[in-house]
């Protein structure tokens, strides 16, 4: 029986790995949305995870998220680096993703909001430049 090629592995870990994060993005989100992490204060505002990127040994995860309409990003982000906080967001995590090892956390602010809104304004502006040379 012939082994998989290196290519396949490759994108059964890379398709693992996607599972995994998806797996963590939705139990971060329902922690923070039911309030179950009691070290963590949110200022009553609301917070999405919008993407969960973990190492391709599933030891390190990288948590991305966005405070309802960007309200107090940096002292959200403060709260949830607070190695308390991240300690029990791994507790927790331990018992809603069944994994060999829970991975390290490391919480970051999505900025790609910010940024796609940027480039839809750039663009905006040379369409407008465009227009307003053709007249």
């Amino acid at each position: 029986m012939a082994g998989r090629s290196k290519s396949q592995k490759k994108s059964t870990r890379g398709d693992r790995n996607l599972r995994v994060g998806e797996e963590i993005r939705h139990a971060v989100s329902a922690m923070l949305m039911r309030g179950e992490v009691h070290q963590f204060e949110s200022y009553g505002i609301a917070i999405t995870v919008t993407e969960v990127r973990v190492s391709s040994d599933l030891r390190h995860a990288n948590i991305f998220v966005m405070p309802l309409g960007g309200q107090k990003q940096n002292e959200i982000l403060k709260n949830l680096r607070n190695p308390e906080v991240v300690k029990e967001f791994r507790m927790l995590l331990a018992d809603a993703v069944k994994l060999q090892f829970v991975p390290n956390i490391r919480f970051e602010l999505d900025t790609s909001f910010d940024e796609g809104d940027k480039i839809t304004r750039l663009l905006r502006a040379d369409e407008e430049k465009r227009k307003s040379s053709e007249e």
